[in-house]
């Protein structure tokens, strides 16, 4: 289930970007006067302590990936003198192309390409609103031309970091390269489908610009078996109820995050690899002879979906894509069968079947799972939604299954963009602002027991993953009492 989608959508999102990111988001935050004046007396109550925001708090409990430091200094070194994060990726660059030539090349080629063409997403839909607009109709949105100019070379050092990240992975053998990257007959490259998925977005982000200050239009269908929140979110058209969104949904997220969409979700492949080796690292027992069942819940469009078959699916027995819209959900189906007709997967692939369900009532088997994926999903619900769908995962999963929820950043994750992270709830997101204040472990452990297990960072996204413990082994049956000893006969 989306139990609404993932990060969206669009030009609508580039005012938010250009304010998370142009910024070191150093806000002046002073106290009222009666907070900084001393007290008269020593009984005065001393003011709360405010608790550490989640994002910090989650240290303690994970094994930290060298991303999270990395990330969380990411706006320091670009703001250094002298270029030092500018260097750093230069020589990133030049080292990956030194190791392996055509694997860097053939990387960077591809994800410099993407960058590019989403990035011009922004401009041409701007201009189509600007000429479009009849007397009357919606002025086109204030963006100051330097603030844009200076705040890019920002957003593109956001999009090559982030790429290195994911290459570094890829030189690891952590996951492989992105299957659409080394497959040349791959209809992304075909001139007339880059045209098409452009004019889609263009469309849809005009229409979305006319709606901008408007309260959200109702849903189009009337389908009382959807939960209640189950919203137009981002004023997406026709919400996640039609083709017509499904069709257009990656192209809008890819620009909204100028291409790094992808990569940045392809974090969420470190902590499922570890799961993957661990398991067939075992030896005998029922972990270590069998392949692995995964669930993904919120699948929408498939696009992730298929990147966990491309990696994995040899080492999984059965993947459920599940999602609450059938019409992403058919999307999602149109994209796996794409893949595999692409990839030429052999038939050890693992079997996909797509549920049409919500994630708090997952008609799947109790101890049916061994992993359960959640990607951009969680920012969408109200807490008792997530309590509800974590509680499900508890269910659902076997002992020592993993649960991986892949999600936005959250206050403490970058502390510099702790000011301005909240104004994503101006995007027609109502559950945002409490999202980045909720500490997911915390959740997790109280309505499932799971035990928080690595933690990871993306540029905007984060991973957590999780543990059901491990089922204890049975006990030995009690040592039988001892023989009684012969009772000497009584001397005579």
């Amino acid at each position: 289930m989306r139990t609404i989608s993932k990060l969206s959508c669009g030009l609508l999102g580039a005012a938010g970007l250009l304010l998370l990111f142009s910024s070191p988001a150093r806000a002046s935050r002073r106290l009222p006067v009666a907070s900084r004046a001393r007290p008269l007396a020593s009984s005065v109550a001393s003011p709360p302590v405010a608790a550490p925001a989640p994002g910090l708090r989650e240290d303690e409990l994970f094994e930290q990936s060298d991303s999270v430091a990395a990330w969380r200094a990411w706006n320091a070194r670009w703001e250094a003198p002298n270029s030092v994060l500018t260097d750093e990726l230069a020589r990133s660059v030049g080292e990956s192309v030194r190791r392996d030539p055509a694997r860097a090349l053939a990387y960077w080629a591809y994800h410099t390409g993407r960058a590019g063409f989403f990035a011009a997403q922004w401009p041409a839909a701007y201009f189509a609103f600007s000429a479009s607009r009849g007397p009357g109709g919606q002025a086109p949105p204030s963006i100051d031309p330097a603030q844009a100019a200076s705040a890019m070379p920002r957003l593109l050092g956001e999009a090559f970091s982030t790429f290195a990240d994911d290459l570094a992975c890829i030189e690891a053998g952590v996951y492989p390269l992105p299957f659409d990257l080394t497959s040349p007959s791959h209809r992304q490259f075909s001139p007339l489908f880059a045209v098409r998925q452009a004019a889609i977005f263009v469309n849809e982000a005009v229409a979305n610009l006319e709606k901008r200050g408007k309260p959200a239009p109702p849903l189009w269908l009337d389908a009382p078996s959807m939960p209640e929140y189950y919203r137009t979110f981002h004023y997406q058209s026709d919400g996640y109820m039609s083709t017509r969104s499904a069709a257009v949904y990656e192209a809008s997220t890819e620009a909204l995050f100028l291409g790094r969409q992808d990569a940045m979700q392809r974090l969420t492949l470190v902590p499922l690899a570890r799961v993957v080796s661990e398991h067939f690292a075992r030896p005998g027992g029922e972990w270590g002879a069998r392949k692995l069942d995964l669930l993904e819940i919120g699948c929408g469009t498939g696009r992730f979906h298929t990147f966990m078959l491309d990696a994995f699916g040899n080492r999984l027995a059965s993947t459920s894509a599940l999602d609450v819209s059938p019409f992403y959900l058919e999307k999602a189906r149109e994209n796996v069968a794409y893949a595999q007709r692409l990839r030429r997967w052999p038939d050890a692939r693992a079997d996909v079947r797509f549920l049409l369900a919500n994630a708090e009532e997952v008609p799947l088997d109790d101890e049916s799972q061994d992993v359960v994926v959640s990607v951009y999903m969680f920012h969408e619900l109200p807490e008792s939604a997530q309590r509800a769908i974590v509680r499900e995962v508890g269910r659902l999963l076997r002992p020592g299954g993993a649960f991986i929820l892949t999600d936005s950043l959250q206050l403490g994750d970058r502390p510099a963009l702790d000011a301005t992270l909240p104004l994503f709830k101006n995007l027609n997101e109502p559950f945002y602002e409490r999202f980045v204040q909720t500490s997911l472990a915390e959740l997790v452990r109280e309505e499932a027991g799971l035990v928080p297990e690595w933690k990871g960072l993306r540029s905007a996204t984060k991973t957590l993953s999780f543990r059901k413990p491990a089922a204890a082994p049975p006990a030995a049956p009690p040592a039988p009492p001892p023989a009684a000893s012969p009772v000497a006969p009584p001397a005579v």
